[in-house]
Formats: structure tokens, C-alpha cells, sequence
């Protein structure tokens, strides 16, 4: 008579560990409005920097000062934007099951957190040391 397992449906169930969603669109919300301010005050601050006769790189500051106001909000808004995509992109994100866990992510994209190593743990010293031997004896009898 075998034994049967009666298994859980309930762990068979895939578990996703994630930020959420709330969290999530906070970062939207809050990197896209500040990257517009900061792109409307680089209009200003261009103009100040020309105005020094002693600032550095002027030549990009009155690039910058030249930009009419509504390309700069534009901009600052692309730029907190993206930033905003960045950082959703790498939030982490956890599979989790009964038989294996594996970040999704990392998975895609082949990155590893830390090097993979190509020596065993049980690799001993003394079985380093009776290969090594055991490959010189054979260069030597061969000269």
C-alpha cells in the first residue's frame, strides 16, 4: 500500500512579494510635478549665471536661458518621468512557491548580485594537491 500525499491547493499558489501599487504611483506623482519645477527654475537660474561676469560656462547657460519656458516645464517634466520609469523598473520583485522562489527581473535581464564561483565547497586541498601531482608526474614522463 502506498502512502498518498494529500497536497494544499493553496500551495500550489504563486505568491508575488512587490511595493505596492500605491507606492508605486506616489513616485509618478511626485517625480514628474518636481521635475517641472526644477525645469522651470532653470530658466531663472540660467539668467542669473549669465549675468556674473565671473561664472563658469556661461555659453550653456545662455543656451539654456534662450529656451522659451514652456520647453523647460516640458523637459523637467520628461526628465522626472523618466526618472519616475527608472524607478519603477527597479523595484524588486519576488515569485515565491512551494518549490522555488526567483526574482522575476534579475531573471530577464541575466544579472547576477554577487560573481558565481566555478570551485566546488567540497573541493579539499588534498585533492587539489594529488591532481597537481598527478599531472606532473605525467609532463615529466613525458620529456
Amino acid at each position: 500500500m502506498q502512502k498518498r500525499t494529500q497536497r494544499n491547493p493553496k500551495s500550489d499558489r504563486l505568491t508575488v512579494l512587490r511595493e505596492p501599487a500605491w507606492r508605486t504611483a506616489c513616485v509618478y506623482a511626485v517625480c514628474v510635478p518636481v521635475g517641472a519645477a526644477l525645469g522651470l527654475l532653470a530658466g531663472p537660474l540660467a539668467d542669473r549665471l549669465v549675468a556674473l561676469p565671473w561664472a563658469p560656462m556661461q555659453g550653456p547657460a545662455e543656451l539654456v536661458a534662450s529656451i522659451p519656458a514652456p520647453w523647460l516645464l516640458a523637459a523637467g517634466a520628461l526628465a522626472g518621468l523618466a526618472l519616475a520609469l527608472i524607478a519603477h523598473y527597479e523595484q524588486l520583485a519576488i515569485r515565491l512557491s512551494a518549490t522555488a522562489s526567483r526574482s522575476p527581473a534579475r531573471a530577464v535581464n541575466n544579472r547576477s548580485p554577487e560573481p558565481t564561483s566555478h570551485w566546488s565547497s567540497k573541493t579539499t586541498s588534498a585533492s587539489c594537491c594529488s591532481a597537481t601531482r598527478a599531472a606532473n608526474s605525467t609532463v615529466r614522463s613525458a620529456t
